[in-house]
């Protein structure tokens, strides 16, 4: 018997889950939501502006060489195989120099982290910033565009038609063309190409809320924030731009 889409969808998948899920999740789901700040002093998380100025905080530790990275040694591993309690869900680029775990300064376990090229959003990134609110509860939502992103890059010269698009990836490019195309020309050509890449950014944040009846309930009913930030290549820091 074929399930029908609308019977199956990615609500029914969240809530149908396993009893492992269910034995591995549930009871931090339902506990008092707690963070570490340093490796040894959790205190609890208020809201999504904590986690927010946790994530910005750790971003500054590491931008001045001060980030230890807590929870890598054995016992700190062994800490996280029963439990564990991401502050925040970050979607990144997969670019190779962007790793949200590194930029933040964070402990493994810190973060729960989704990459595509570009951002770019379908079915799997969407469902599991779901499985982030739903089951593990966090009350913030970072989608991270970073300077130089060679994806909008690409997607830029093959709108400018110097480049082709090839049959592998040219999801990820649709994705991104939309925000390339929307952006009003400027004299500059840094300033226009980087107005390309935090549109993208924007954008994604956007569509999560609007592809998405379990992101947008949360957010309506305050229990989720999204924001929308910026890595420099350069200096290594990441500022919020606005949604």
């Amino acid at each position: 018997m074929q399930l029908s889409r609308s019977s199956f969808t990615r609500r029914n998948l969240l809530r149908l889950s396993g009893a492992s899920t269910v034995a591995a999740v549930g009871m931090s789901a339902c506990a008092p939501r707690q963070v570490p700040v340093t490796s040894t002093a959790p205190v609890e998380l208020a809201g999504a502006e904590t986690a927010w100025r946790q994530l910005l905080d750790g971003n500054a530790r590491f931008v001045e060489g001060r980030a230890t990275y807590p929870h890598q040694t054995a016992d700190g591993r062994q800490s996280l195989v029963a439990k564990r309690h991401p502050f925040a869900c970050v979607i990144a680029c997969a670019d190779s120099r962007v790793g949200p775990e590194a930029v933040s300064g964070g402990a493994l376990g810190d973060l729960f982290v989704i990459r595509s090229a570009g951002e770019v959003l379908d079915d799997a990134v969407v469902g599991s910033v779901e499985y982030a609110v739903e089951h593990l509860r966090v009350l913030l939502v970072v989608v991270v565009g970073h300077a130089g992103c060679g994806e909008v890059k690409a997607v830029i010269d093959v709108v400018a038609g110097r480049g082709q698009v090839a049959d592998g990836v040219s999801y990820p490019m649709r994705g991104i063309e939309t925000a390339v195309r929307a952006v009003p020309q400027k004299t500059d050509p840094q300033q226009f190409f980087n107005a390309r890449v935090s549109e993208q950014a924007r954008r994604s944040a956007a569509q999560l809320i609007e592809r998405s009846t379990i992101l947008r309930e949360a957010t309506e009913q305050r229990r989720l924030a999204v924001r929308v930030a910026e890595y420099e290549l350069s200096t290594g820091r990441l500022r919020e731009i606005s949604l």
